[in-house]
């Protein structure tokens, strides 16, 4: 299962959520081509990932991320603080 960023430079969804089947988004391209290549499927167990809410940080979410799904498609920053964990 795979939390997706709704980043709209990479991921294009439809008016319901669904991801658009036309013109789906650099992001889900290289998602498509990596589930072909590894022999996976993925579009039937994923969530599209919103930002932090409330006073969670990125790094709350990051964490929350990796450890509740298989593969995190966001646009996460390196820091030496996330290095080390």
């Amino acid at each position: 299962n795979i939390a997706v960023s709704p980043d709209p430079r990479f991921v294009n969804l439809d008016s319901d959520g669904s991801i658009n089947p036309t013109h789906p988004g650099l992001m889900i391209v290289l998602l498509d081509e990596m589930a072909k290549r590894g022999g996976f499927s993925w579009r039937d167990s994923f969530v599209i990932e919103e930002p932090p809410i409330g006073d969670q940080a990125w790094q709350d979410l990051l964490l929350w991320s990796v450890d509740t799904f298989d593969m995190s498609a966001n646009w996460w920053f390196f820091t030496s603080e996330r290095s080390s964990l």
